[in-house]
């Protein structure tokens, strides 16, 4: 773009050496950014009035007269229009590309959906009646005007009970196999784009990202391509979507699912507490939206839990193959018949989070830098701020999302490095550099001292023990737990946000865990447990069921008992492993197996104490439920810790079977279970060579197998 614009096409030329894919599309980028760049000048008019409200109401666009506007969107407006040439009434609807909007992507954009609309035909779809182009040059089409409202609000509005919603869901699922069977993806499903007529009769609208299966069906060898732009309704987005990966039939089954979940619950599948790329990503592809039954009033416990549940799958390969599938399973339920879907698979569910292991140190540099320069961004536009107007305040924002997600990318990648220690502490002391200086710029914005704190975190996770490639660094990891709560503090005091409330409760606990390694047992970190749990409660009246905020009540109140165990304070340690397995008992089902592994650290900590305290017979017991709680979790998450858990709980059972020989018959069990305990220990060392855990892990199996 430096160049004057007679050299471009040369230039292109000569750098894309004949790759065609590549000159074109570079060349469409130049194109939009010339278009920005030309933008105020060429259609000031235009954008002023769009701006203030003017409107086409009144104007006459080929044979039809527009009466009022009814919808807006990003790139057009639809009016309700009437017939206006004598030759006989109808009213419809109007859709022209918005003034401001007419470059060259959009328009190909619009011609395709009227492409689009041209082949379909479905009494569950709008019709397309005409189309054209206006005096001024703008594409407009008409369609059928469908007078009612969205399938949520029209269901919720009639009070229709839970069939009568399936069977309206029915007629949204033939109109999208329909489009499906015409090699059109809508792309867009959401109740927004699914009117109810007064009849009761569903109309899909609105095909204005919809994406041809067939590109060859598409007339303009310069249709548009989901590389140019991204286009979607986060509430309602497949994964694939947000990821930018193929969009399939298999996205719009997806979609339908979040309707249906919504149709169901009155509730989306997710509620964004940030409007942000990284809290799109964190939701919809790596978080698992609450069952319907367990939000809903009504009864949908079973076969729609499993049907919703399989339409929304993470994985395009594990939904439903087809719309048609789905359909027929709801029709199954109508008909009371067994339905197809099935619970997921939590062994498969964790298998996600192991998958990730093979990075580069290329690939971390070049986050870095990327990181670098995001951030070298956002303070210079942080430093403005209070110099310009509102676009210097928008542009701060979208710096800021962008310095944010290099840095979780980047923790995400080097995390899972070995044997580059060098790289690792360059991109770890980068990092820390660059946060440094954006938490001095930080002020009162809350959501984004709350990103600062997130970063922090996440360094003193990687310096200190908290992860399965920690650096064992505990006084340098203190520092950065000590900085996120300095930073989170404030906002938390003042706050009802879970997201911020959970990292400031996470830090302190982390923060009183580093002390202990460092200093040993102190006042000051009992002191950051007690906070830590305070924070977790003000977390379970907002959201009771809170996973991260279970995790980290039960994590504290372990640390500080065990605290409080080595100043010898029996009882009160034994008050905090009963109520952390109190707290994590109560939220066992809805949680799941993760509770599994909690439930066993606190029952081997009782059984300790027990033994201890010469209570021979009920730390047997405790011992025991811990491990079966300990191998649940082992079987089921396949990870360090669960696996670390096991083998501890092991170990001790080992020892209190030894102990009480000759007053119960022990030596079967104790056999059994140290043959079970050295066979999962080689299976962990291989798979956790490097871990920080490991040796201490070694050592107590160790122990434990010497005893006779």
């Amino acid at each position: 773009m430096d160049l004057p614009e007679e050299k471009r096409a040369a230039f292109l030329v000569e750098r894309c050496a004949g790759d065609t894919e590549l000159r074109r599309e570079v060349a469409s980028l130049a194109e939009h950014v010339h278009g920005a760049e030309t933008f105020l000048a060429v259609k000031m008019d235009r954008a002023l009035s769009e701006a203030c409200g003017w409107s086409r109401a009144g104007q006459r666009i080929g044979p039809y007269r527009l009466e009022k506007e009814i919808g807006s969107g990003g790139m057009a407006t639809v009016y309700l229009a009437s017939r206006d040439d004598g030759q006989f009434r109808q009213q419809v609807a109007v859709k022209l590309v918005k003034y401001g909007m007419d470059s060259a992507w959009s328009v190909n954009r619009f011609l395709c959906e009227r492409q689009v609309l041209a082949s379909l035909v479905h009494p569950n779809i709008a019709r397309l009646l005409d189309g054209g182009s206006t005096e001024d040059g703008l594409p407009y089409l008409v369609m059928e005007y469908i007078e009612g409202n969205p399938i949520t609000v029209h269901s919720k509005e009639r009070g229709l009970p839970l069939e009568s919603r399936l069977k309206l869901f029915l007629g949204v699922c033939e109109a999208v196999s329909h489009a499906h069977r015409n090699l059109v993806v809508h792309r867009d499903i959401k109740p927004g784009n699914i009117l109810v007529t007064r009849e009761g009769v569903p109309k899909l609208l609105d095909f204005g990202i919809s994406k041809l299966l067939d590109p060859l069906q598409y007339v303009d060898s310069q249709a548009p391509t989901a590389a140019v732009v991204r286009l979607m309704t986060p509430e309602y987005a497949s994964p694939e979507q947000v990821k930018g990966e193929a969009i399939t039939t298999a996205t719009d089954v997806y979609s339908l699912g979040a309707v249906l979940y919504e149709l169901l619950t009155g509730q989306c599948p997710y509620r964004f507490e940030v409007r942000t790329p990284g809290e799109f990503d964190r939701l919809i592809c790596h978080t698992e939206p609450a069952r319907p039954s367990d939000v809903a009033e009504k009864n949908l416990a079973g076969d729609l839990d499993n049907i919703v549940q399989k339409a929304m799958r993470k994985e395009p390969e594990r939904r439903y193959s087809s719309v048609e599938q789905l359909a027929q399973d709801i029709r199954r339920y109508l008909e009371g018949l067994p339905v197809s879907a099935r619970s997921d698979s939590l062994s498969y569910r964790a298998g996600k989070f192991v998958r990730r292991h093979k990075a580069g140190v290329a690939a971390g540099m070049l986050l870095a830098l990327s990181l670098i320069g995001g951030m070298t961004l956002t303070l210079w536009q942080a430093r403005r701020v209070a110099q310009q107007v509102q676009r210097a305040e928008r542009q701060f924002l979208l710096f800021r999302k962008l310095g944010n997600a290099f840095l979780f990318d980047l923790h995400e990648k080097i995390q899972k490095l070995k044997d580059v220690s060098e790289a690792r502490e360059l991109i770890l002391n980068t990092s820390i550099e660059y946060i440094d200086g954006l938490a001095r710029e930080a002020g009162d914005d809350p959501i984004f001292r709350r990103e600062i704190g997130r970063a922090y975190e996440k360094i003193g996770d990687l310096q200190g023990f908290r992860n399965d490639s920690g650096l064992g660094r505990p006084s340098d990891a203190l520092i950065n737990y000590r900085k996120a709560i300095a930073i989170l503090e404030p906002v938390g005091q003042a706050t009802a946000a879970t997201a911020t409330l959970i990292l400031l409760s996470r830090s302190y606990c982390s923060a009183g865990e580093m002390i202990e390694l460092t200093a040993g047992v102190s006042a000051e970190a009992t002191d950051y447990y007690r906070r830590s749990i305070d924070v977790t409660k003000r977390i379970f009246e907002i959201r009771p069921n809170h996973r991260s905020g279970l995790e980290t009540f039960a994590r504290a109140n372990h640390l500080w008992g065990d605290a409080e165990l080595a100043r010898r304070n029996g009882q009160t340690a034994l008050d905090r492993y009963i109520s952390a397995n109190r707290a994590v008992e109560a939220h066992r089902e809805t949680i799941g197996v993760q509770t599994a592994q909690w439930l066993a650290d606190g029952h081997r900590r009782i059984g300790r104490l027990q033994a201890t305290l010469g209570d021979d017979a009920t730390a047997l017991d405790s011992f025991r439920k811990a491990l079966a709680l300990a191998r649940e979790a082992d079987t089921e998450l396949k990870s360090f810790e669960c696996a670390r858990a096991l083998l501890l709980t092991q170990a001790d059972l080992i020892q209190h079977l030894a102990h009480m020989r000759g007053k119960v018959a022990t030596a079967p069990e104790l056999r059994a279970t140290r043959d079970q305990m050295l066979s999962r220990s080689k299976e962990l060392a291989s798979a956790f060579p490097n871990h920080p855990h490991l040796p201490g892990v070694l050592r107590a199996v160790e122990r434990a197998a010497g005893i006779p």
